[in-house]
């Protein structure tokens, strides 16, 4: 499938969107104060015919900064609002061990979020009921703790840790 095409300012975006979002709010002030500085300064007045091209050059820069006062702070803050939205939904999945496999539309708990979360509070995948430390007592894994449903013998879901 073919990449799909995005403007400038999109990309603007998604790059400020990967920065923290103070970050997006730092550079959309800064754009607007040094860009309006810039189309605040006088006119330059034409004294002879050799400053024509130097006069052009300015009108033309100061045109793209009037445009870019407003562009650039839009961009920065929309990157930043998308910045703060991803690291909330990032903060909510840290915390939550259970993750929903879309391929084939069945819970499966992530290791790594599991020894961050927890333990008593996480649900079975199976049957909902909760997921508490066992060690085993006979067989090649004597010794090693798991987590089993706490609904045994009906539910005999378990999971290495």
């Amino acid at each position: 499938m073919a990449r799909q095409k995005t403007t400038t300012l999109e990309d603007l975006i998604m790059a400020v969107s990967k920065l923290p979002w103070w970050a997006g709010i730092l550079l959309a002030v800064v754009s607007y104060v040094v860009l309006h500085a810039f189309v605040s300064r006088p006119v330059m007045t034409i004294t002879a015919p050799g400053q024509l091209g130097n006069a052009a050059a300015k009108g033309i820069m100061t045109g793209f900064a009037m445009i870019g006062q407003y562009v650039l702070p839009f961009a920065f803050g929309v990157g930043a609002i998308v910045s703060a939205i991803n690291s909330t939904r990032q903060k909510k999945k840290k915390s939550e061990p259970l993750v929903i496999n879309n391929k084939s539309r069945q819970a499966v708990i992530d290791p790594v979020l599991l020894r961050e979360s927890n333990k008593s509070e996480m649900p079975c995948p199976k049957c909902g009921g909760k997921l508490v430390r066992r060690v085993a007592k006979r067989g090649s894994n004597e010794g090693k703790s798991f987590l089993g449903c706490s609904n045994y013998p009906r539910c005999k879901y378990t999971m290495a840790t």
